[in-house]
């Protein structure tokens, strides 16, 4: 199997999606580049993020929950988000968050300074200084993500013997994990077990992993299937193909094709700028628009 070289999406539950659009797009300075739906149910939105520079290889996706209970954070699940952004631009992140109500601090993403603080909905997320030197200080992309495991040693074992990632190193808190072929897209594995978290607004519900075309999806799944880890058939998203499947730690793991794009039902210069369905949900749009709070501004 081919090494998994970067992350293909991070998808996480919100509550209120407009409060959400304010927040990634005003305040963090993302571009909202696709608006779909859930396309298991089609009764909720599933809003697509990228870098103001919009880069398909960086994707933050949504799942608002209207009127849903908080999540619970804890094992089974992602843990806090970590974005790049410029180095020596931490400081000004820093500032600008505080000018914009929202409260952060300085910590650590394993032996690196990071700026820690949650999204309106509680969120945990983490801006970490990567090595490029840019003009401005905007997020570039992912940084990494860390996964709350219930069987850490099981977890590490799995990422490394399946997706080929490198245990680089740890430390009293955290194992962190390397993807091929990157110098800065990482795991932590948190030392500290959780108790068994809960889906809502506040959590990530999973992160999925690039893979070129469906071949080596089908690849994957069967190499899954031989050692029982029960993955889901592959999946049509439209914009790419998925399988799925929950790692010893148990939390929700993706690969996602590289192709098609997210250009398959609209042109770059209007990517999120309407409500996009997959075929299946067509004769439904006029009910599912309306079921649907709106996202104009």
């Amino acid at each position: 199997m081919k090494k998994l070289n970067r992350i293909h999406h991070i998808s996480a539950i919100v509550g209120n999606a407009y409060q959400a659009l304010e927040f990634y797009q005003d305040i963090l300075g993302l571009e909202l580049v696709k608006q779909t739906v859930n396309f298991d149910g089609g009764k909720s939105y599933h809003l697509y993020f990228s870098s103001q520079e919009v880069n398909e290889k960086f994707l933050f996706t949504i799942f608002p929950w209207e009127n849903a209970e908080a999540g619970m954070k804890g094992s089974d699940q992602g843990g806090r988000i970590a974005f790049e952004i410029p180095k020596g631009s931490l400081g000004q992140w820093q500032s600008y968050l505080a000018e914009n109500d929202v409260d952060s601090h300085i910590d650590s993403w394993f032996d690196q300074p990071a700026l820690y603080f949650h999204d309106k909905q509680g969120l945990d997320l983490a801006l970490v200084e990567g090595q490029k030197i840019e003009d401005n200080w905007a997020i570039l992309g992912f940084y990494g993500m860390m996964m709350e495991s219930d069987q850490i040693v099981a977890s590490q074992e799995f990422l490394q013997d399946y997706f080929d990632l490198s245990a680089i190193e740890e430390n009293e808190n955290f194992i962190r994990l390397v993807l091929a072929d990157s110098s800065q897209q990482e795991l932590l594995l948190p030392k500290t077990r959780m108790a068994r978290g809960k889906f809502g607004p506040g959590t990530v519900h999973h992160i999925a992993f690039a893979v070129s075309n469906q071949k080596d999806l089908l690849t994957y799944r069967q190499a899954f299937e031989n050692v029982c880890f029960t993955p889901t058939v592959v999946r049509d998203r439209k914009y790419f193909e998925s399988v799925y499947l929950r790692e010893p730690g148990k939390v929700i793991v993706e690969l996602a094709t590289e192709e098609p794009d997210l250009t398959v039902d609209e042109r770059l210069e209007e990517l999120g700028r309407s409500l996009q369905l997959p075929q299946k949900y067509e004769n439904r749009r006029q009910q599912i628009e309306a079921q649907l709070l709106s996202l104009k501004r």
